[in-house]
């Protein structure tokens, strides 16, 4: 049903947890880092995985940390723009298959669990207009396009 969406466009597509606060990312922090394999880079130098995300949004305040995720075939980006936010960014040509798929969603119902909110999926900086939404509380996924 979503397959258009995530069809190369030259664009990528982004990940949001809205309305959050310093407590969602320590939780989603923590879990990230026992369950996938990450990297983290300080303008574009690979370092060492901060203890916390405190450690992050310090950072942030003068040099531009960045975390890669590996959820298996897909590879998430995490900025951290802002404490209110979570956001992270993908290549659609990724997902090109129904595994890849399943996948995805498994990686977007673990980060909505995780902070206890729902997970949007849009096209690159249109958060406003989510075509996939993971609602944490009935545990479902809702497809927001016709």
């Amino acid at each position: 049903m979503c397959h258009r969406d995530f069809e190369s466009d030259g664009g990528l597509r982004d990940i949001y947890i809205r309305d959050v606060n310093i407590k969602h990312w320590r939780r989603r922090y923590a879990a990230i880092n026992n369950v996938y394999l990450v990297e983290f880079f300080i303008d574009g130098e690979r370092r060492a995985f901060p203890e916390s995300v405190d450690e992050v949004f310090a950072i942030r305040l003068e040099e531009n940390p960045l975390l890669r995720i590996f959820t298996g075939r897909i590879l998430a980006v995490c900025h951290f723009f802002v404490a209110e936010e979570i956001e992270m960014d993908f290549d659609p040509r990724e997902i090109g298959s129904e595994s890849a798929f399943v996948e995805f969603l498994s990686f977007l119902k673990f980060l909505g669990d995780a902070v206890g909110k729902d997970v949007s999926v849009t096209y690159e900086n249109d958060a406003d207009c989510p075509f996939l939404v993971y609602v944490q509380g009935s545990r479902n996924f809702t497809y927001c396009r016709e």
